[in-house]
C-alpha cells in the first residue's frame, strides 16, 4: 500500500515471463492476492497477469517493468525499446512511437487497430489491381496482383514481374523488399511504406519513421555510403507522417521526407526533399491514390482472375 514500504522484500509481488531463452520480463508491485498466473503456465497476448499495486514508496498505484536476461528478482535490466504505442497530446493529434524509449510524464496507452486491417491494402489473392502511373504529359497502365512465392513469402507483382515483399501485422504495414526496375509504379508505391499504420478509430495521429535509403539513392551512392559506417557514420532517410482516418474510413496520409545522417552522437540533414507525398487508402479497396512532386497513381479498377492449373 501507499506509505507501507517493505525494506526487505521491496519488488513486492511480482511475476517473471519467459519470452525466448535468456530474455525475460519481470512485472512487479502487483496487488496483494491479484495474481492469475502460476509458475509453468502458458501466457499469451491479452492474458491477465493480475492487477496494479505499489510499492509503498509512492502516493500512485503503478507497477515496474523491466527486461533481464536471468530468470531471477533483481537481474539487471536490459535496455528494450517499445513499439507502437500511442503518446497522448493535448490539444495536438496524438503522437505515434513506433520504435523507441518513453520519456517521463508521457501519458501513452496501445494503438488500437482497425480489426480488419488488411483490407485497406492488397488483400486477395486472384484479384488484380489496374493503376493508372501519370507523369506530366506521359501516362502508363500497370497491373498489379498478389504473390506467393517459393518460400510462401507474400508479395505484390506487376505484369514485369517486378515484386514488392511486404509485411502487414497487427495493423501496421511495412516494406521488407522491393526487386525489379526502379522506373515503375510499384517501385513508387515502395519508397512510402515504412511503418504505414490503420487506426480504429477516426482522428489524427502524427510520427517519425527512419528508414534505410536503400530505395531512395541510386545504389552505388549507398553503397558509397555503406564504407563509411565503420567509421560511425550513419545515414537514413527521416519520414515525418501525419495520417489523418476520415468517418468514412478513408484514411489519407501526408509524408515530409529528409536525409539526415548521424556519426556518434552528433545529428544533421544532408538536405531537404521539396513537397510532400500524399497517399489515400480505402476501406475495401486497399491502396487508392498517391501524389508527389506532379507524379500520380491511382488505382483504376479492380477484377478477378482465373487460378492456372497447378497454383
Amino acid at each position: 500500500r501507499p506509505g507501507q514500504a517493505n525494506p526487505r522484500d521491496n519488488w513486492g509481488n511480482c511475476v517473471i515471463i519467459e519470452h525466448a531463452p535468456y530474455f525475460y520480463s519481470c512485472i512487479a508491485h502487483l496487488q496483494k492476492d491479484s495474481i492469475s498466473v502460476k509458475a509453468g503456465d502458458t501466457v499469451s497476448k491479452g492474458d491477465k497477469i493480475g492487477h496494479c499495486g505499489n510499492s509503498g514508496r509512492s502516493p500512485y498505484p503503478h507497477i515496474h517493468l523491466q527486461f533481464q536476461a536471468q530468470d531471477y528478482i533483481g537481474a539487471p535490466a536490459l535496455y528494450f525499446e517499445f513499439s507502437n504505442l500511442l503518446i497522448k497530446q493535448d490539444n495536438a493529434a496524438d503522437r505515434l512511437l513506433p520504435k523507441g524509449i518513453l520519456n517521463k510524464d508521457d501519458r501513452v496507452e496501445n494503438l488500437r487497430y482497425d480489426a480488419d486491417y488488411s483490407k485497406y491494402f492488397f488483400d486477395e489473392i486472384y484479384k488484380k489491381w489496374q493503376l493508372i502511373l501519370n507523369s506530366g504529359k506521359l501516362s502508363s497502365e500497370e497491373s498489379w496482383h498478389l504473390h506467393n512465392d517459393f518460400y510462401n513469402n507474400l508479395c505484390l507483382e506487376n505484369q514485369d514481374g517486378d515484386r514488392l515483399y511486404f509485411d502487414l501485422s497487427e495493423g501496421v504495414l511495412s516494406l521488407k523488399k522491393y526487386q525489379g526496375k526502379r522506373n515503375s509504379a510499384l517501385f513508387l508505391l515502395a519508397q512510402t511504406l515504412t511503418d504505414v499504420v490503420f487506426p480504429e478509430a477516426p482522428g489524427k495521429l502524427h510520427w517519425t519513421s527512419q528508414t534505410s535509403l536503400d530505395y531512395t539513392l541510386p545504389r552505388y551512392l549507398v553503397h558509397f555510403l555503406d564504407l563509411f559506417t565503420i567509421f560511425g557514420l550513419r545515414c537514413f532517410l527521416e519520414i515525418d507522417n501525419s495520417l489523418e482516418k476520415l468517418p468514412d474510413e478513408t484514411i489519407l496520409l501526408k509524408q515530409a521526407q529528409q536525409i539526415r545522417g548521424g556519426f556518434i552522437r552528433w545529428h544533421f540533414t544532408f538536405k531537404r526533399k521539396a513537397g510532400t507525398r500524399q497517399l489515400v487508402f480505402r476501406k475495401g479497396e486497399g491502396f487508392n491514390y498517391l501524389q508527389e512532386n506532379g507524379v500520380e497513381l491511382k488505382l483504376d479498377k479492380i477484377e478477378y482472375y482465373e487460378q492456372t492449373p497447378g497454383e
